[in-house]
């Protein structure tokens, strides 16, 4: 009993230089755990740049589609995704959209591909689509076509 007691005295006489010690070794802790783990600022910059590659992307296509196919009701960009490549000054970008047309033989076009983009030379913030590839395409009518069999004559 004797023991627990003096145990006691003990924790209450150096309790608060303790729990001091303790709460700023956890803040140094806490501190050093959110530098280390926290992004350095460099990769927001490349998200950035990323993000902005991407929405001008959907547009660029967006426009493209609309200038050279009017026929074209709408376009539904559902997933872009950017990939650094070995090159820093290339990008491979990654898409997935439908183009949507009405009428009779209207229906839907499902479109996959990627394009690759490389930085250029003379201006920073120029970058140029040098391959532009489609993957996989599927289309969907909205009205089923009717393929009449003509009779062979023998």
């Amino acid at each position: 009993m004797n023991v627990l007691r003096n145990l006691k005295n003990k924790i209450v006489k150096h309790w608060p230089s303790s729990s001091f010690f303790t709460l700023t070794g956890f803040i140094i802790i806490l501190c050093l755990s959110w530098f280390y783990l926290s992004p350095p600022h460099s990769s927001n910059e490349e998200e950035r740049v990323h993000s902005f590659l991407q929405n001008q992307f959907q547009t660029l296509v967006s426009d493209f589609v609309a200038e050279k196919h009017p026929e074209v009701d709408s376009i539904t960009f559902h997933k872009v995704w950017t990939k650094n490549t070995s090159d820093p000054h290339q990008i491979k970008i990654f898409f997935n959209y439908s183009l949507w047309t009405k009428g009779e033989s209207g229906g839907e076009l499902l479109i996959e591909g990627e394009a690759l983009l490389t930085k250029s030379d003379e201006e920073a913030k120029l970058w140029i689509v040098q391959g532009f590839q489609v993957t996989d395409s599927f289309l969907d009518f909205s009205e089923p076509l009717l393929i009449k069999a003509q009779p062979v004559e023998i």
